[in-house]
């Protein structure tokens, strides 16, 4: 749902696998991942593990996914 939303909000193009605005799809990406961040570190001082761990999960599929399906049309922009 994230990527899609992302895709659409960067007016990504699936008959050319391309986006309008390429560096807000990379910008979106960064600052989702500092929100991830300061989640944890919020969950950390409220000693909530379920959250953390639920950011942790989260970031970690955002880390490893994130190239392969929003970044990896951006070079061929």
């Amino acid at each position: 749902m994230l990527v899609k939303a992302v895709q659409e909000q960067c007016g990504f193009t699936e008959e050319v696998n391309r986006y309008k605005t390429p560096s807000l799809a990379m910008k979106l990406g960064h600052s989702l991942k500092k929100c991830c961040a300061i989640g944890i570190c919020n969950s950390i001082k409220e000693n909530d593990a379920a959250k953390r761990q639920t950011l942790e999960d989260f970031m970690y599929l955002c880390d490893k996914e994130w190239s392969t399906t929003v970044s990896s049309v951006y070079p061929f922009f």
